[in-house]
């Protein structure tokens, strides 16, 4: 009943405690209680509360319960063994959490994967299977990507361990090989069904993940610039989901607003701040804005492309929408790039803007080089089409 109430009155561009809502927590709480007073649970059934918790916790916007509800549910699955049938929600589970910690080391790692698939040659039979394969590599790049950013930004002075090293190596060689895998198992099925989008988006997903192993360790940011035929074969595939959309609304079928997965939302949005070719950056963000619910597991989409939109604006000094040509060989310099962003001058890494604020006008730090070397921080707006009731609560972005 909560979930059902939180979701049929969904509306993240409105801040309220509704009425509806507050009937929502009663049975949120309800539920909670009877799970307390049962002096032995069945452990299954309590992870599949802990998934629905999630759930409404998504609806909500809370990011700390939602991600508190997560390191539960994989502690609990840790404890229940190899023979839970709910390790792969989990695992599927586990990558959001990731965008939104400090760390690799502040969430739980899953110690009872769902299959015994060799990643570095998988098989798959099923796009289930390809995505619970994906989403391991996943978790994976996302703890790399944490535990190397301090190196990145010279946190921590000096070359990451061999560890992180020999783990970069071994993610590139795994991700390539999923590639390969995912190519022969599109080959077996029928031509009409290997563009559909979910096989696109897991595409995207590979592709990304592929150009985050490799540039991770990279203090610049030219190396992106080597990366334009991937960025062009993510954006390809995504407008082909695009398309099919399209044809979608054509037939009267609603556009549904919320998402528990990861979608094409937070890939499209890392290619724009990444990819400096203007034109595949603009188009990018025309199909972020087509594409994404209005929350995706805790991403915001309005809040997601106005942020996009900003860093194309101050990267290229224009105002979008624009009239202006701007040609692929007219990228932005090293120092004019943004290496990532945060809302709080005085601590890096924390969320970004509070739960529940709507501004019209909402500040952002923009992680930028310093001539002679390091970064820098530089105060900047956003100017939302939006208000947004949902906050982005990212940690810090720099991949």
């Amino acid at each position: 009943m909560s979930i059902s109430s939180l979701f049929e009155n969904f509306d993240p561009s409105v801040s309220r405690v509704a009425t509806s809502d507050r009937f929502a927590i009663f049975h949120y709480n309800e539920a909670i209680k009877k799970l307390v007073e049962d002096p032995s649970p069945d452990i299954n059934l309590v992870m599949i509360v802990c998934i629905l918790f999630i759930c409404i916790e998504f609806l909500r916007g809370d990011r700390h319960t939602a991600i508190n509800h997560a390191h539960h549910g994989v502690q609990l699955l840790n404890q229940a063994g190899k023979n839970s049938k709910l390790t792969a929600v989990f695992s599927q589970m586990s990558i959001f959490p990731l965008f939104f910690v400090q760390s690799g080391i502040d969430f739980p790692h899953i110690t009872t994967p769902p299959s015994h698939n060799n990643t570095a040659n998988p098989v798959f039979r099923s796009l289930i299977e390809a995505q619970h394969s994906l989403d391991l590599l996943g978790i994976r790049t996302l703890r790399l990507i944490r535990e190397v950013n301090p190196y990145r930004f010279d946190f921590i002075p000096g070359r990451p361990p061999q560890e992180i090293l020999d783990e970069q190596f071994f993610l590139s060689r795994d991700m390539t090989a999923w590639g390969e895998a995912f190519k022969r198992f599109q080959s077996s099925r029928a031509p009409d069904s290997r563009e559909d989008a979910a096989s696109l988006g897991l595409k995207i997903r590979q592709v990304i993940g592929k150009i985050w192993v490799a540039e991770c360790l990279e203090k610049g940011e030219m190396g992106y610039d080597a990366r334009k035929s991937e960025f062009e074969e993510v954006v390809k595939c995504a407008r082909i989901a695009a398309q099919q959309n399209d044809s979608l609304e054509r037939d009267g079928l609603p556009r549904p607003k919320f998402m528990f997965d990861l979608g094409f939302n937070p890939m499209l949005h890392f290619l724009i701040i990444k990819c400096r070719y203007f034109n595949l950056r603009v188009e990018a963000l025309a199909l972020l804005k087509k594409l994404s619910y209005a929350r995706e597991s805790l991403w915001d989409a309005s809040l997601v492309y106005d942020i996009s939109k900003r860093i194309i604006e101050v990267e290229h000094k224009v105002k979008l929408p624009t009239d202006k040509v701007i040609s692929d060989e007219e990228l932005p310099t090293d120092l004019e790039r943004v290496r990532g962003y945060f809302p709080d001058r005085d601590s890096p890494g924390s969320p970004l803007w509070d739960d529940k604020v709507t501004l019209a006008r909402r500040s952002v730090d923009l992680v930028v080089a310093k001539p002679g070397g390091g970064i820098t921080i530089r105060r900047d707006f956003l100017e939302d089409e939006i208000s947004h009731s949902m906050s982005l609560n990212l940690a810090l972005i720099g991949f």
